[in-house]
This record gives C-alpha cells, structure tokens and sequence, in this order.
C-alpha cells in the first residue's frame, strides 16, 4: 500500500511538471490543428493520461516535450478519424437532415488506383518508421505537422542549422528507402 502511495506521488508530481513546462506549448500545436478550445482541453487532458499510462515504455530518444507532441498528435488524429467514422456512420444530423460531407465517395478512384495508393503509403510509413529517432522526430514536427521552424527547433531543443541538417539527412533517407521499396527503375522520370 505504501508503494502504491509513492508510485501515485510521484506520478501526480511528474503530472505537475510535465503540464507546467509543455502544457503552453501543447495548447499552441492543438490549437493550430484543431481550432475548438473546448476540445483542446479534452484532448489534451487525454495526452497527459496516455503519456502518464506509457510513461515506463518510453525510450528516451527524443526530449519530452516531443514525446508529447507526438502523443498529441496521435490524439487529434484519433478525434478526426472518430468525427469522421461518426459522420458516414449517421449520415444524418439531429434534425434528421442529410449531412452533406457524408454523402458517398467519388467513384472515380479505381480499384487498382486505390490499391497502390494504400501499398503507397505503407511503404512510405514502413521508411519513416526506419528513421533514425532524431531525424524522424524532426521531419514529423515540420512536415507532417505543419510546426513552424522556430517551434520545432524549442521543441527538439536545437539550432536552425541542425534541424535544417536533419531535415535533409530525412529526406535523403527517405528518398533511397522509398526508390528501393516503392518505385521501379522502369517507372522512374528520368528513363523515359
């Protein structure tokens, strides 16, 4: 009982510091992506709990304010694909009116458009995933999220020209990975 005691101490202590020193910073990045105030604080409130959940399967590769970001990001990107799921699910408001983002998806996709689309975007995440941590983390917070240079350089803790150094080592990563994995030297621009 006395372990447990500590263990919920230390984890409201590290609760504490974790919303003291990040929660601005985290306000910030949600607030560019979601807009609601309302449910920025949930979503938030959710990332402090999964953080504080996972917070022993944590490796330590990138500083906290970017593990955080990162839990952030996966948060909003579970409410958008929630609103989303719920919306096609329905398909009609409170009143019973059609809602109009609803309707059907275009057909104008074909199958094997679509297919190579989805194998697309395996390959291309199965790269990233093999990024080197401090690489992965910087291209994520100014590609994929959109971060500004400035906040991605306070948030990973570096200089401009070190993240402009590890944005282009991501590419270069990337671009190999994805012409290795992805493309075909017969599909490739410059043989034709």
């Amino acid at each position: 009982m006395l372990a447990d005691t500590d263990e919920s101490q230390q984890q409201r202590f590290l609760l504490a510091r974790w919303v003291d020193e990040h929660s601005d910073a985290l306000y910030r990045y949600a607030l560019r992506k979601l807009g609601d105030r309302h449910v920025i604080e949930d979503i938030l409130q959710e990332t402090f709990l999964a953080a504080l959940r996972s917070v022993n399967d944590r490796r330590g590769e990138s500083s906290t304010r970017t593990w955080l970001i990162a839990i952030l990001r996966m948060k909003i990107a579970d409410f958008y694909r929630l609103r989303e799921r719920r919306r096609e699910e329905v398909g009609f408001d409170e009143r019973q009116e059609w809602v109009r983002e609803s309707k059907l998806k275009a057909w104008d996709a074909s199958a094997s458009n679509t297919l190579e689309n989805e194998e697309f975007w395996t390959v291309l995440r199965a790269c990233v995933d093999k990024l080197p941590g401090t690489l992965s983390a910087a291209y994520f917070l100014r590609e994929i999220d959109g971060l500004t240079v400035s906040d991605v350089c306070e948030s990973l803790g570096i200089s401009s020209k070190n993240l402009a150094v590890r944005l282009f080592r991501a590419r270069a990563l990337l671009r190999d990975c994805l012409d290795a994995n992805w493309f075909h030297p017969s599909d490739r621009l410059e043989d034709r």
